[in-house]
């Protein structure tokens, strides 16, 4: 086997909500959620159905809506601004991914395991 090679390192700069963001926001979504279905607020918000779902839902799958899909939100449902902060506020933070940059071989194969079944045998005519 080859040496591991390592090109470098990615630096990828990425925001990230500055508060926790409790379950208790989209519970508060669910409750203000109103006449709209999931498919409407997909269509109102031109946003894909499942990233809707996950708004209204309060398990560890729940997701909460960027600042923009928020504020159209509270257009669309005209709920008031008590989790304005909490979902809005973000703050910039470098991460450093350094696994991302690897080769195994200057070929460019890299050491695999074969995970389809047992290893073939060759025929005799």
């Amino acid at each position: 086997m080859n040496d591991l090679i390592c090109l470098g390192t990615i630096k990828v700069e990425f925001e990230r909500r500055k508060f926790e963001t409790p379950k208790i926001i989209n519970e508060f979504l669910r409750t203000h959620k109103g006449r709209f279905t999931n498919s409407e607020l997909s269509n109102l918000l031109n946003i894909p159905l499942t990233q809707v779902e996950h708004y209204f839902r309060t398990d560890r799958y729940r997701a909460i809506p960027s600042p923009t899909t928020w504020k159209a939100l509270k257009l669309l449902l005209n709920f008031p601004d008590i989790y304005d902060k909490l979902v809005t506020e973000f703050e910039s933070k470098v991460q450093i991914f350094e696994q991302t940059r690897r080769v195994y071989s200057a070929n460019g194969v890299a050491p695999t395991l074969n995970t389809i079944g047992p290893p073939l045998v060759a025929l005799e005519d």
